[in-house]
Formats: C-alpha cells, sequence, structure tokens
C-alpha cells in the first residue's frame, strides 16, 4: 500500500476534511467487468503506526493533537459494475484503519450505482477498523441475480469495530437532491454467505443505517457465517427481509426466513406467477429466531416464479419480492 501525502487546504475556522488513502481504487464511469485478484496489500512495518499524512496535518494547522483525518481502506469501488474480489490477502495496522472495503454510487456527471460486486476468497486483517465493510446504494438486475456478495471471507479483528453498531457490514442509502427533492437510493439485494469471522467486538453482521427511516437493505440473504467458530447471523436496522435459504422439492417451496434484532411484526409469504398473479395463499409467520415455511404448490421444472415477502397482507407492491426459477 502506498500513502500518498497530501494535506487538505483549509479556511480559518472551518473544519478539515476526511479523506482515504485506498490501495486499489475503482473510480470512475468504465469500471465494468474488472477483476481484482491475488494481491498483498500489507501495511504493517512498524505495529499500530499512523497514516504519515496525519502527523503533517497537524503540524501544517498547528494542531495539539495528531488528527486521523486521512485514513485507510483497501478496496475502494465507486460507481463499479460487475466487479470480482478474489484471493487477496489484506493487513493493515494502524488506527487510522477506515475499511477493507468500500462502495457507492458514482454521482459525477452519468449516476452509475453498484451492481454484480463479488468479494470471494479474500483474508482481511486489521487491529483496529471503523468499518470493515461499507455499502451504498447497489442495484441488482430484475430477477435478484447480481446485487452485492460477500461470500467465503475470512475477517481477522483483533482490537476494535468503531462503528456505532460494531457492525461488520454497514449499508447505507445516499440521498440525491433532484427538482427540489431528495431522492434515497437504497441497496437491493446483499447476500452474506459463509464468512468466518474472528472478533471479540462483533456486535452484528449487518446493519442499515437510515436517513429516511425507510429500509437502506431490500433483501438481504445470509447464512453459514460464523464468528469465533460459532454460528451468528444476526442483523438489525432498516433491512426489508432476511431469509437464510429457499429451495424447490417434493412439490413444496421451503425456505428460512430470520428476524432482525429490532424486528416484532409477523410476515405474509405468498408465491407469484412471473407476471405477478398470485398462485398461493398467504402464509402468516410469526417471529422466531429463525422461522422455516414450506408452501405445497406444484411446479415443473424451469418455471419462474415469484416470491412476496411482507408485513401487510395482501399488499404485494410494498413486498420484497424475491425471482426464483424451479431446477
Amino acid at each position: 500500500m502506498v500513502a500518498i501525502i497530501m494535506t487538505p487546504s483549509k479556511k480559518s475556522g472551518e473544519t478539515l476534511d476526511s479523506m482515504q488513502d485506498a490501495a486499489i481504487d475503482s473510480y470512475g464511469p468504465a469500471n465494468n467487468y474488472l477483476t481484482i485478484q491475488n494481491n498483498q496489500i500489507n501495511l504493517s512495518t512498524a505495529a499500530n503506526k499512523v497514516n504519515p499524512n496525519n502527523p503533517l496535518i497537524a503540524k501544517k494547522w498547528h494542531l495539539k493533537t495528531v488528527p486521523n483525518y486521512t485514513r485507510y481502506t483497501a478496496f475502494r469501488a465507486s460507481g463499479a459494475q460487475n466487479v470480482l474480489y478474489q484471493g487477496n490477502t489484506v493487513n493493515i495496522d494502524s488506527p487510522d484503519t477506515f475499511a477493507f472495503f468500500t462502495t457507492n454510487m458514482r454521482k459525477s456527471n452519468t449516476l452509475t450505482r453498484p451492481k454484480a460486486i463479488t468479494l470471494v476468497g479474500n483474508q482481511f486483517t486489521a487491529r483496529n477498523i471503523d468499518y470493515p465493510v461499507r455499502i451504498f446504494a447497489g442495484i441488482s438486475d430484475a430477477n435478484l441475480l447480481n446485487g452485492i456478495t460477500i461470500q467465503s471471507n475470512n475477517f481477522r479483528i483483533l482490537g476494535k469495530i468503531n462503528n456505532y453498531y460494531h457492525s461488520l457490514i454497514n449499508v447505507r442509502e445516499v440521498p440525491i437532491t433532484e427538482n427540489k427533492r431528495i431522492t434515497y437510493y437504497p441497496t437491493e439485494l446483499l447476500s452474506v454467505l459463509g464468512n468466518k469471522i474472528q472478533s471479540t467486538n462483533l456486535g452484528t453482521m449487518v446493519d442499515g443505517t437510515s436517513t429516511s427511516k425507510n429500509d437502506v437493505l431490500k433483501t438481504l440473504l445470509m447464512t453459514s457465517n460464523t464468528n469465533n467458530g460459532k454460528a451468528y447471523q444476526i442483523a438489525k436496522n432498516y433491512i426489508g427481509i432476511t431469509l437464510k435459504s429457499v429451495s424447490y422439492s417434493n412439490n413444496a417451496l421451503r425456505g428460512s426466513m430470520i428476524w432482525n434484532l429490532d424486528e416484532t411484526k409477523p410476515k405474509y409469504v405468498v408465491i407469484l406467477n412471473s407476471a405477478g398473479k398470485r398462485l398461493t395463499t398467504e402464509q402468516k409467520i410469526l417471529k422466531s429466531n429463525l422461522a422455516n415455511f414450506t408452501i405445497p404448490i406444484k411446479l415443473l421444472r424451469g418455471t419462474s416464479i415469484q416470491i412476496a415477502i411482507s408485513e401487510t397482507k395482501g399488499y404485494y407492491p410494498q413486498s420484497s419480492i424475491i425471482s426464483y426459477k424451479i431446477k
């Protein structure tokens, strides 16, 4: 990782803006179909060493204490789509560590949102870190097949996770003013599958931080994650629906639904055809830590259906819709 020595400009009385030193930074409208593979990113020449920009900033602006305005991020993807991060090893030992991975929409000229981004089989290690993974405004296609996927990674955090909920993955919406009105862009689909975490400070696997008080993450698929060797599937705050798995066998659709920590209402599940017509009656599912559902229905191989899950009976436009093809 190369630290670029920069000192932000500042007028009298203004607060300095923070910035990130990213090892691999993908930014621009043409960041499409990229593979970031088998890289070694190390910042460990000395234990707990600060970003060298920060002492320079303190000296320039005559600050009594060294700030952490410049912080480290291993991978940063703004406006990127169809990107694979695989087999990389990241080791950052600094009190100025911001994130292992962040992705955001690109708002300059052409608005481009993150899509089809996969982190798989990577090794991440840090002493203390603000946001291990941070996601803004990700999208997917109509079949919810290519959102953001975090799968089979090892996260090793020796000290503290410094965000409010001590979450591994923080999902946020992006507010943009359009025609004098604010539009909030959420993330449509996040899959968190088979990751191994080592942390004594982990508070939740995924949290949704919302300004609008609407769901910032529409659909979360989460299964087979562990922390310190024990199963760990915890999420909270402004997440529409969290599923463990969906499968079809013996003329029935089966799935497992996870209630997030702050959810209280029952949910209604119904199967629709590809045109949105109801094929089954609604099944009401009461809150539990992990609720299994079975919906009898006879379907031919190759049939495409939609699974609508809502907190409101019969009002499908407000449902989380998941497309599924019978195999």
